[in-house]
C-alpha cells in the first residue's frame, strides 16, 4: 500500500467494488477505511502528525469511540425509520392499486 496515494487507492478500490456490484454501505465502509489507513500512514502521502500528549490522546480516543457508537445507533435508527415508512407507503398504496385493478377488471 505504501507505493500508492490514498486518493488513487480509493479510486481503484471503488471502481472494482462498483464492478462487483457493491452497494452504498460497502462503498461507505471502504471510504472510511481509506481515511483511517491514510491517517495511519499506509499510503505514500504523508500522514498527519498531531503531537498530542497522552492525556489529550486518551480523551480524543474516548470521544472518537463515543462518536462512532453514536453514528452506528443513528444509522440504525434511520434504517428502522425507512423500513417503517416503506410499510406505511405499501399499506397506503396496496388498497389503491387493488381498487384500480378491480375497476379495470370490472370495466
Amino acid at each position: 500500500m505504501h507505493n500508492q496515494d490514498a486518493v488513487e487507492a480509493l479510486r481503484m478500490q471503488l471502481r472494482a467494488m462498483k464492478e462487483l456490484g457493491a452497494g452504498q454501505p460497502e462503498i461507505d465502509a471502504a471510504t472510511a477505511r481509506n481515511v483511517l489507513h491514510e491517517d495511519l500512514g499506509y499510503f505514500r502521502s504523508k500522514s498527519a502528525d498531531y503531537s498530542l500528549d497522552q492525556d489529550t490522546r486518551d480523551k480524543l480516543l474516548a470521544h472518537a469511540r463515543q462518536d462512532a457508537a453514536h453514528a452506528v445507533y443513528a444509522a440504525s435508527t434511520a434504517a428502522r425509520g425507512v423500513r417503517q415508512l416503506r410499510l406505511i407507503i405499501l399499506g397506503l398504496l396496496l388498497p389503491i392499486l387493488l381498487g384500480l385493478a378491480w375497476l379495470i377488471v370490472r370495466g
